[in-house]
């Protein structure tokens, strides 16, 4: 039993492993495409096999002869377009014979096969000046940095909730937050993956249910590590429970790079294309399609978790517990379950935020956890650890504060600022902004 959190990770790359071994099938435009490609860069030519592409893998790799009989290869690489199109888009070509094939003449290739171009942003409607006047350059370059923040912020703020959850109720801080929230990015990883091989990419039942997948599984996984260690360990008294939710973290990274490889595994992104909505005299303002979204989809869990600590019999469990474990006990509440229900709370939280930055960005890898999960820590302690509106606004302030650091400043001490300003806030105000007092033992 004390090994039970291995289940949902060893699950999970069942799925993956699954998906990784079907990928091959399905995908004969791709191959289609390329072998068009060949054969207008090299007429003649005979294909003698043809490997590719997977799930995550999203090249296809000719071997053929030209007309002398000679050997020679040719590589293809696709994306998706955005949803609901979702039509190949021919995005490099390499050749022993050709070398990587220059933007200009990927161009004409895929105007020849009817292909949309890379470069290809889709049309929602053109781009507006403010008032028939075209913004300043300046300013749609603030904007634009501002407008980069938001998903960021909307993924810290997810973390950062999860982690006032859980030191709301138990005083304790738990760093395998960023091992769920991997988690939560290979389920959605794979949920994709199973929908391109049946072949329903793009629908919007895919969506919801990618949201579910990654939020259950993480939640699961949240519930099964407050069940495995944390209880045990929580009564100590000790800081037995932060030093396991550090070596379940290691743990939860070790498992998905033997399980998956250490390289970045990319499912295609939905919604993730940028479009142009404000115009300036040599820039434009361009937002991503999935960002308004992911801004909705975040006030949401927020409002949410904000009801349920406020209006629910849960939510004032959880507040007793809160306030005092050993009078909440004796009111008859049961504090295990409180506290398991919150430990998933957390982890779904920490598994939506996985899911956005999938949906967006479409990379995942074994390591994504870290950084994120410590930055998310840092927003949670700026904001004030154990309250939800203040993980929102240091989620907020930290996503935005990284955006703007990296478009005035020297980008390679963005994570110097960011933990800087976490020991700024520990040292001056050790509540944060937002944040209640504790008593001294923690």
């Amino acid at each position: 039993m004390r090994a039970a959190w291995l289940r949902p990770i060893l699950v999970l790359a069942a799925v993956l492993g699954l998906a990784a071994c079907g990928a091959g099938g399905g995908e004969g435009p791709r191959v289609d495409a390329c072998k068009a490609v060949l054969a207008l860069l090299d007429p003649g030519t005979r294909v003698q096999s043809a490997r590719g592409p997977g799930v995550f893998e999203p090249t296809v790799d000719l071997a053929y002869k030209d007309a002398t009989g000679q050997d020679h290869w040719l590589s293809c690489t696709f994306r998706r377009g955005v949803w609901p199109d979702l039509a190949l888009v021919l995005t490099e070509v390499t050749g022993d014979r050709f070398g990587t094939v220059e933007r200009m003449r990927l161009t004409w290739l895929s105007l020849a096969l009817g292909l949309p171009r890379e470069s290809t942003a889709p049309d929602l409607g053109g781009t507006a000046s403010l008032g028939g006047v075209p913004l300043p350059d300046q300013v749609l370059y603030l904007l634009q940095q501002v407008n980069n923040g938001i998903v960021t912020a909307c993924v810290y703020g997810l973390l950062a909730m999860g982690f006032t959850l859980v030191y709301a109720i138990t005083g304790r801080i738990n760093l395998a937050l960023g091992g769920l929230y991997t988690i939560g990015a290979f389920a959605a990883g794979a949920v994709i993956a199973g929908s391109v091989m049946a072949g329903a990419f793009g629908s919007p039942v895919l969506l919801l249910l990618t949201l579910a997948a990654a939020a259950a599984w993480a939640a699961l996984s949240g519930w099964t590590m407050e069940r495995s260690f944390f209880r045990p360990l929580h009564a100590a008294g000790t800081q037995a429970p932060l030093i396991a939710s550090l070596g379940m973290a290691l743990a939860i990274s070790e498992g998905f790079r033997i399980l998956t490889g250490a390289r970045d595994l990319w499912p295609p992104p939905l919604f993730g294309d940028p479009y142009a909505v404000l115009e300036g005299v040599d820039l434009a303002l361009h937002v991503r399609q999935a960002q308004p979204a992911v801004v909705a989809l975040t006030l949401a869990v927020y409002l949410a978790l904000w009801h349920l600590l406020r209006s629910t019999r849960l939510g004032r469990e959880q507040r007793a517990c809160a306030d005092d474990v050993g009078m909440a006990r004796l009111s008859g509440v049961d504090v295990g379950r409180t506290i398991g229900v919150t430990f998933a709370l957390a982890g779904a939280c920490a598994g939506v935020a996985g899911t956005l930055v999938t949906l967006v960005y479409g990379g995942v890898n074994f390591f994504m956890g870290w950084t994120v999960g410590f930055k998310a820590l840092a927003a949670a302690v700026v904001g004030g650890i154990g309250s939800v509106p203040g993980a929102m606004l240091g989620g907020l302030l930290i996503g935005m504060g990284e955006a703007l650091w990296t478009a005035y400043l020297p980008g390679e001490w963005r994570d110097v600022a960011v933990f800087g300003l976490l020991i700024v806030f520990l040292t001056l105000k050790p509540r944060g902004l937002l944040g209640v007092a504790r008593q001294m033992r923690d």
